[in-house]
C-alpha cells in the first residue's frame, strides 16, 4: 500500500481509530464521516482500492484522515477471504497499538447506548470489556431503492428498519451474517476474521452490545454492484439476490418501524 498523505499520526496515544476500506465511496464517505467524527471518533485511517471516481479529492478535505491507495484487487469470491482485512491489520499494526479501533463500511454507522448526547470516549470509558459485539441493522426508506437518493444523511433518508426479523430474509430470501465485533482495543495478539464476524486475542468481551446501522439500499448501491459485485463474498449467490435489487421497496406498513421506536425500547441502544 502507498500512503498518499503527510499528516502527522500521533503515537502512545488513547484515540479512538476508525479503519476503512472503500471503493468508489464519494458519495458515502462526507455522511459517514459526519456521524463518526461527530460522535468522537478521533482519526480515520482509510483505504482506497483503486476508486475511479473523486473519492481522492473528497478524502483530502479532512484533516484527521489519513489515505492509502491499495492497488490490489480485492478478493471476492464464494468463500469468505480476508483481503480487506489484512490490510487493514497491517495498518493497526504499525499505528492501533493501544488504541481502541473501530473497523467499518463507508455505508455503515456505529450506535452505542447515549450516542446522540455522549461521546464515544464516554462510553468506552464505562465498558467491562475491550472488545465489543454489535448487531447489523438494515436501514431502508419508503422508496424503492433505486430512488433512494441521499438527502441529509444517511439516517433521515432511509430512517426505516423491520421491527423484527431481516428485511433481506423477507424480501430476498437471503439471510446475512449479523453478528459483528468492529470495536475493541488493539493489540498484537488480535485477529479479525473476514467481515468482523470474529475476533480472537481480546481478553474480555464487554457485556453492552450495540448497533451498526446498515444503509446499503440506496440509488448509489446500483452502480456499485455494476462495478464492484464480482468482489462481494457469495459474489455468485449475490449477483442473483440482488439481480434487480433497484426495483425493490423493502417498506411494509405493517412491518416496517422507525429505528428510533426500536432504540427507544431497547437495552442495546436507547436513542
Amino acid at each position: 500500500m502507498i500512503r498518499i498523505d503527510n499528516k502527522p499520526i500521533p503515537l502512545n496515544t488513547r484515540e479512538v481509530r476508525l479503519f476503512i476500506v472503500g471503493v468508489d465511496a464519494a458519495e458515502l464517505i462526507p455522511h459517514s464521516f459526519r456521524h463518526h467524527f461527530g460522535i468522537g471518533v478521533d482519526r480515520i485511517f482509510y483505504i482506497d482500492n483503486n476508486s475511479t471516481d473523486n473519492s481522492l479529492d473528497v478524502l483530502s478535505e479532512y484533516d484527521r484522515v489519513h489515505v492509502w491507495l491499495q492497488p490490489d484487487t480485492f478478493s471476492g469470491g464464494e468463500t469468505p477471504v480476508k483481503s480487506g482485512m489484512i490490510w487493514v491489520e497491517s495498518l493497526m499494526r504499525q499505528y492501533a497499538v493501544g488504541n481502541w479501533c473501530l473497523i467499518m463500511d463507508t455505508d455503515e454507522l456505529f450506535v452505542y447506548p447515549g450516542w446522540k448526547t455522549n461521546t464515544i470516549h464516554h462510553f468506552l470509558s464505562g465498558l467491562d470489556g475491550d472488545c465489543v459485539t454489535t448487531d447489523l441493522i438494515d436501514m431502508y426508506s419508503t422508496r424503492m431503492v433505486k430512488e433512494t437518493v441521499i438527502k441529509g444523511s444517511f439516517l433521515a433518508t432511509c430512517p426505516y428498519t423491520d421491527r423484527t426479523g431481516n428485511c433481506r430474509k423477507r424480501v430476498l430470501d437471503f439471510m446475512p451474517l449479523t453478528v459483528n465485533m468492529p470495536l475493541f482495543i488493539y493489540s498484537p495478539s488480535i485477529n479479525v476474521e473476514a467481515g468482523r464476524h470474529q475476533v480472537h486475542g481480546y481478553e474480555k468481551m464487554a457485556s453492552t452490545r450495540c448497533n451498526i446501522l446498515h444503509f446499503k439500499f440506496m440509488a448509489v448501491l446500483v452502480d456499485r454492484l455494476r462495478k464492484h459485485g464480482h468482489k462481494m463474498s457469495q459474489s455468485a449467490l449475490k449477483s442473483v439476490v440482488y439481480k434487480d435489487i433497484g426495483d425493490v421497496n423493502f417498506y411494509d406498513p405493517e412491518i416496517s418501524v422507525r429505528y428510533e421506536c426500536i432504540a427507544a425500547n431497547n437495552h442495546h441502544e436507547k436513542a
